[in-house]
């Protein structure tokens, strides 16, 4: 039994024990959402060791700093505060540049990424730190093969009538629409990287949430001896049967789609493209300590027990960046039973209320727009809010209805015309955005698998990217286990149209 003190990780505690941090998980599944201080772990330990103190399991680290980067971010990145990181560089108050080195405090921890890729977040020296990472080297191929499982529902063609459907009578079968959807911007991704000199060859197949035995009969073919890169399925059971085959054999598996990291765990090359709403609320956290300081923020908690993880998320999240602002302040709220009198004509109120409930957001939004009429506030909410059908958008735009969100994709923008027409021209009609997915999804992979070869998952913190929707920032969620996007975008509403804010 280990007790957990102040400061310590689960990676620190398993490296000392000589074990994989999926080790103590398996023994301790609550740890995933974190460790308190007192907290007893059971370890899986064959014999004695020594007592472990956090103060042991420190080491010290310098980092490097990358465009964009902040001071908050480097201090998550490492866990530590970040006005500690200030005390230590007094010049990274009046802004930081790229290429500038950091101090870092003690007990400043490994970044749990992969490293031995050229990453120049990282020293040399903590390079031992990281047990079960394996060194890139560059393997380069002629020819390139790309696995693609969709729900495309083929045993239902029959079912489907396409004079219906040209009449628009009669619309494709949901799971069918979104995978020839996600398939023809995937193809047009591949077919633009083609011209430019890459070389691939895809492999298409069936995939339905309740056919993970299927899934194994088809990782049985002989193609997946040599395949290079899996995007799907996009259901989590199958994509959990797929992502353990890849991480046996070397193979990065994407998840397009998936909001759970648990898809993550233990699959060391394994991708989730879209951002967790815990994720979510960690970026929406900074966003509004940085775009709204001094500001009163209310986080309104729905009690839900899932909707209280990401209430506990934000204020984490919140609170840590106060500490080192010195400003703000964040109340959390049982209901919006006293919302009111904590509002002003004058000065405008922040008010977070992370639930996707749609019967709970109805009435809440009902009662935010009253309070509206008389009092200035931004509402942040979730994603899922702009497409419940008995809100009207009438209150949404009372309230400067705002959300996180993986994607965002602008048809009027002129940047994004070349691709809207390359589309038209092909299939005769406009790409949905799950096309616009795919083509991102297709073009960030198929370009890193060429560029780098088989082993590119290895360097995914390194390429960072914009695609026309989504925004890629990766992060190693943890030792043995794979890579969460954690690229996200933030949306208003202005003039009854959700624009981008940051």
């Amino acid at each position: 039994l280990h007790t957990v003190e102040k400061g310590q990780t689960l990676y620190a505690i398993a490296k000392v024990y000589d074990l994989g941090i999926n080790d103590i998980i398996l023994e301790n599944p609550g740890a995933m959402d974190g460790l308190k201080n007192g907290q007893v772990l059971k370890i899986p330990a064959v014999k004695p060791v020594a007592k472990v103190t956090a103060k042991d399991t420190a080491k010290p680290l310098v980092h490097k700093v990358e465009p964009g980067q902040t001071i908050y971010a480097i201090s998550k990145l490492y866990q530590v505060k970040a006005e500690d990181i200030e005390k230590l560089n007094p010049e990274a108050k009046s802004g930081l540049k790229p290429g500038q080195i950091l101090k870092l405090p003690a007990g400043a921890k490994m970044p749990e990424i992969a490293v031995n890729t050229g990453n120049p977040t990282v020293t040399k020296d903590s390079v031992k730190a990281v047990k079960d990472t394996t060194a890139f080297t560059l393997k380069k191929k002629d020819k390139y093969n790309v696995a693609v499982f969709l729900p495309f529902g083929l045993w239902r063609t029959e079912e489907v009538d396409v004079d219906k459907i040209i009449g628009k009578q009669a619309q494709l079968p949901n799971k069918m629409e979104v995978s020839l959807q996600f398939y023809e911007g995937v193809l047009l991704a591949l077919d633009s990287l083609e011209k430019k000199g890459c070389n691939f060859k895809l492999f298409v197949y069936e995939s339905d949430e309740n056919d993970s035995a299927e899934i194994l009969n088809t990782l049985k073919k002989s193609e997946f001896n040599d395949m290079d890169l899996i995007i799907g399925p996009l259901y989590a059971a199958p994509f959990q049967r797929v992502a353990k085959f890849a991480s046996a054999k070397g193979i990065c598996a994407v998840s397009p789609m998936l909001q759970t990291n648990k898809v993550l765990f233990g699959n060391n090359t394994a991708v989730k493209t879209t951002a967790s709403l815990v994720t979510q609320m960690e970026h929406l956290a900074v966003h509004v300590a940085e775009a709204h300081k001094g500001k009163k923020v209310v986080v309104i908690s729905s009690g839900n027990p899932k909707d209280q993880v990401y209430v506990n998320t934000f204020k984490k999240s919140y609170d840590e960046y106060r500490k080192a602002t010195g400003k703000d302040t964040v109340q959390v709220l049982s209901g919006i039973g006293n919302l009111g009198s904590m509002l002003s004509q004058t000065d405008t109120a922040i008010v977070i209320a992370p639930t996707n409930s749609q019967a709970y957001v109805s009435d809440l939004v009902r009662m935010l727009s009253s309070l509206a009429e008389k009092n200035k506030m931004i509402v942040y909410g979730t994603a899922s809010w702009s497409n419940f059908d008995n809100i009207d958008y009438e209150y949404l735009q009372m309230i400067n209805y705002s959300f996180t969100t993986p994607y965002y994709f602008d048809y009027q923008d002129s940047i994004n015309q070349p691709l809207l027409q390359k589309y038209r021209n092909i299939y005769k009609g406009d790409a949905a955005e799950k096309t616009i997915m795919g083509f991102d999804v297709g073009w960030y992979f198929g370009d890193a698998l060429w560029r780098y070869g088989k082993d590119f998952y290895l360097k995914l913190p390194e390429i960072t990217s914009s695609g026309y929707q989504q925004t890629f920032r990766f992060y190693k969620t943890d030792t043995g286990s794979g890579y969460e996007n954690r690229g996200v975008h933030i949306l208003r509403m202005y003039d009854y149209k959700l624009l981008k804010v940051r």
